[in-house]
């Protein structure tokens, strides 16, 4: 049995060193804690449709998942989007539990919070798995 996409993918992204010269461990699922250690990355998984043949349904699924890129300032949001895209736009291979057949980036969004003043970017990626 497969774990979870969000464990995968924080697997995956422990494999990207400048990355992870950013947020550490710093990657939550589906909320940023309260506590959290910032710059910061969520995952929350935004679509999560089936695939099927005219044999019927088939193990290869190609969820879209958000990872929201969290920081004090804006220019900080917005290098870590770019580093964390650098690597994972296009990515193919090992990825956890899972193999991804490819990576692709489909939207990507700047975000302010009213409340905490912090900023964030906000970026999907659909991710094809075998």
């Amino acid at each position: 049995m497969t774990q979870s996409i969000y464990v995968d993918i924080y697997e995956l992204i422990q494999t990207f060193p400048d990355v992870v010269a950013i947020v550490e461990q710093s990657v939550h699922p589906l909320r940023l804690p309260q506590q959290a250690t910032i710059p910061a990355i969520v995952q929350k998984k935004i679509s999560h449709p089936g695939r099927y043949t005219n044999s019927g349904r088939t193990n290869a699924t190609a969820p879209i998942v958000q990872l929201t890129c969290w920081a004090i300032h804006h220019e900080d949001a917005e290098n870590l989007a770019d580093t964390l895209e650098h690597y994972l736009d296009g990515y193919r291979g090992e990825m956890g539990s899972r193999c991804a057949g490819a990576v692709f980036r489909t939207n990507r969004v700047d975000f302010l919070d009213p409340e905490t003043n912090m900023a964030a970017q906000i970026i999907d990626f659909r991710f094809c798995l075998e």
